[in-house]
Order: C-alpha cells, then structure tokens, then sequence
C-alpha cells in the first residue's frame, strides 16, 4: 500500500504543477490578447470644442448632424453636454481641422 500512496502523491503533486503551469499561461495569454487589442486613447472632446470645431468648419449644430452621419438630435446632445461626444466623431472632427477640411470636404467622406 506505501507503494500505491506514493504513486498517489507524485501524481497529485504533478497534478498540482500542472495546474500551476496552466494558470500562468492563461495569465500570459490575457496580457497578450490586452497587448494586441490595445486602443491608443482618444482624449475626450469638451462641449467647448465640440462647439468651437463646428465654427471652425462653418456648420451649425442641425447641419453638423448631416454632415457627421448624426441625428440632429445627437449632435443637440453633444452640443449642450447631454452626451459625451463619441470618439470616432471626435477623431473626425480634429482631423477635419488639422488638415483644413471645410463643410463641403467632411460631407463628400
């Protein structure tokens, strides 16, 4: 019977390695799928600058919705702070202004 404990015991303990092992892997996998669908942050766009970038394009808050692929009413919403402007919005609109766009340009993308 001493023989057959000892089987035992190698075998949990080997078991129990095992389990170890398996669990860094996970672990290592996780940070590697974080790693690969990372996302550069985009800083979140003020009400102010909301309003200022549509000046700048020369579009109202009513045409802005037309021109951005919004609802009128979302583009009331981010103008007045309702709601936080969306990321690709605000990727849109710096870019926009960065390069100089003009109304007519952001309506033919």
């Amino acid at each position: 019977m001493t023989i057959l404990h000892g089987q035992i015991a190698a075998l949990k303990a080997q078991h129990d390695e095992l389990a170890k092992l398996k669990a860094e892997r996970d672990a290592l996998r996780s940070q590697l799928a974080k790693a690969r669908h990372h996302k550069k942050p985009c800083k979140q766009m003020s009400t102010e600058e909301y309003r200022a970038a549509l000046d700048k394009l020369g579009l109202s808050i009513v045409a802005s919705a037309e021109h951005l692929g919004l609802s009128h009413r979302q583009s009331q919403r981010y103008a007045n702070g309702i709601s936080p402007v969306a990321d690709p919005v605000a990727k849109l609109l710096r870019l926009a202004i960065r390069n100089g766009l003009n109304a007519k340009d952001l309506k033919a993308i």
